[in-house]
């Protein structure tokens, strides 16, 4: 056991003197990558949070005119009318039409 303990120790010192070196290397090189994918995931998520947040804001600004219409007694189909639809309907309108066969317009 002793011999073979012997014969392996100029093995070791050679994989771990040039073993280490490039390790240590891949090792930075990995995490600099992850790091990177990390932050171009956050600022692709925070894109997607500000369209959220805006387009809860238009909605919570026909709630809010639509209330306010009801509380001057003024009716709600003429406020209605005359607000634009948001995108997400409009958009959505054409493939609902092509999906229906019988309903033409």
């Amino acid at each position: 056991m002793a011999i073979l303990a012997k014969a392996l120790v100029p093995l070791f010192g050679v994989l771990i003197t040039f073993g280490m070196p490039v390790a240590i290397i891949y090792t930075v090189k990995h995490f600099k990558l992850r790091h990177r994918e990390l932050e171009l995931e956050a600022e692709m998520h925070g894109k997607q949070t500000q369209a959220r947040l805006s387009s809860i804001e238009a909605r919570l600004g026909v709630i809010e005119s639509a209330l306010g219409a009801i509380a001057r007694g003024q009716p709600l189909l003429q406020e209605r009318m005359s607000t634009p639809e948001s995108p997400e309907r409009s958009a959505d309108e054409p493939a609902r039409s092509q999906q229906l066969p019988g309903r033409t317009r």
